[in-house]
């Protein structure tokens, strides 16, 4: 697996971080909220009781907002409750709180703007704001814009009461001083958190990716233990043989010889497509590809020609037909011949002997896939073989992975040849797909879509 930067995720990966982190922060504000709620509605209950009870506290403005306020909390908790059991998909998980803050910042301002009239200062305004500000955790460009409309409301509020000019001055001038060291507060919990969310995010996709990695070396032990130690010991005991006959006519040296030469043959293919493998997905990481302009038909030609022999060998024929001109995509060339090679050989490979592998270049690309038709040359690859049930395809495309099919004629399969295709394709900007043959017959059609180039 190729090496990736931990502190760089991707645009995409950003996004869902960002889309992930507004979730988690939405639950924790609801669960804040909730509790912050019904222990308010109790104060609320606790407050007017005792504004009705006893006459030194009596005061009529006093008391209709304590009522206001009582008849927005009740509907609020039932709000709540429905909220909190929603999936994080309701847009009002996330919006709530800004309307919560809203209603917490009129309380606090009727509050102290009716207090400030009768009963001369009090701090609930600035413990309004700095509570709201730690609390619930809003977003900087969201919450900043509120807490600064809500405090210049506030300030006219405090000029237009009776107090004194010089208790005025004093409230505004604490007010404005908790306003500061609530923004502060606000910006620097929010940036805090932001960032130890990135950490945990990234620490846990280094995790996953090291998992992987380690997933990848244990089966690339138990494929190379497999696909090696069985021809190493084949031939180890061959050549004891032979030293042990000194009898042995040169035809039969000769022919255990050419066992051996087929056998190293085997392991040095497997350890090239195990190189391959490694090279491609190194090369997709780190972005190396070479796009130029290629010639589709003409690639899809000299990769049916490298295979004619192996074709051959089992009565086969490969047959490259579509376009009769050049079809131009934008590729890379190393990539393209592997991308057209593996996927003219996995056919072979997977085809009984006496069939017909058919490599058709079209023009297209669905809309929704590539764009509009007619933006990408498509190569078509149709083999004879057994087919690939509907479960495998998900993962066909995955390093290793080997199908429930096996090769005709007893060849090697190291489940890398589908996995370098995908892997080369998309670092060109095309796709794969795979699928049943449309005509009825066995087998399986794959499909690469490449950009076509200006």
């Amino acid at each position: 697996m190729p090496p990736t930067d931990p502190v760089s995720p991707s645009a995409a990966e950003e996004r869902a971080m960002r889309e992930d982190f507004a979730n988690e922060i939405a639950t924790r504000n609801l669960r804040w909220i909730w509790w912050l709620t019904a222990t308010s509605t109790v104060l609320l209950v606790l407050y007017t009781g005792l504004n009705i009870a006893l006459p030194s506290m009596r005061s009529e403005g006093f008391l209709i907002t304590q009522l206001v306020d009582l008849g927005v909390t009740g509907p609020l908790l039932v709000w709540l409750a429905w909220l909190r059991r929603q999936p994080p998909t309701v847009r009002w998980r996330r919006w709530f709180p800004v309307l919560y803050v809203l209603i917490v910042y009129a309380f606090f301002d009727c509050y102290n703007l009716s207090a400030l009239s009768t009963a001369g200062q009090t701090g609930s305004y600035i413990l309004g704001v700095m509570a709201v500000g730690v609390l619930v955790m809003l977003p900087p460009r969201v919450f900043l814009p509120l807490l600064l409309g809500n405090h210049a409301l506030y300030l006219a509020g405090v000029a237009l009461t009776e107090a004194r000019p010089g208790v005025r001055m004093l409230v505004a001038m604490d007010g404005t001083a908790g306003v500061l060291v609530a923004g502060l507060a606000a910006w620097l919990l929010y940036s805090s958190r932001w960032s130890e969310y990135q950490r945990e995010r990234l620490l846990a996709r280094t995790n996953a990716e090291l998992a992987r990695a380690n997933a990848e070396m244990n089966d690339l032990m138990a494929i190379a233990a497999h696909d090696l130690r069985s021809p190493l010991e084949g031939v180890r005991r061959l050549l004891g043989v032979m030293r042990a006959r000194t009898e042995w006519s040169r035809e039969q040296i000769e022919r255990a010889v050419d066992t051996c030469l087929e056998s190293c043959g085997g392991m040095v293919a497997f350890v090239g497509r195990l190189l391959d493998a490694h090279a491609v997905e190194e090369a997709a990481a780190r972005k190396e590809v070479e796009l130029v302009t290629r010639d589709l038909r003409a690639d899809c030609v000299a990769a049916a020609e490298r295979l004619r022999t192996a074709a051959e060998r089992k009565g086969q024929r490969i047959v490259v037909s579509g376009a009769e001109g050049p079809a131009r995509v934008r590729a890379d060339a190393t990539a393209l011949a592997q991308v057209v090679e593996n996927l003219l050989g996995n056919a072979v490979k997977f085809s009984p002997a006496g069939a017909t592998v058919e490599c058709t270049v079209v023009a297209g690309g669905p809309a929704g896939r590539m764009g509009e038709a007619g933006e990408a040359w498509c190569v078509e690859v149709r083999d004879e073989g057994p087919g690939v049930p509907a479960d495998e395809c998900a993962t066909l495309f995955q390093k290793f992975h080997r199908g429930s099919a096996r090769p005709t004629a007893g060849e090697s399969s190291s489940g890398l040849g589908l996995f370098i295709v995908k892997t080369a394709a998309e670092a060109m900007g095309g796709r794969v797909s795979c699928a049943a043959r449309a005509d009825g017959r066995a087998g399986a059609v794959f499909r690469v879509e490449l950009r076509r180039a200006e």
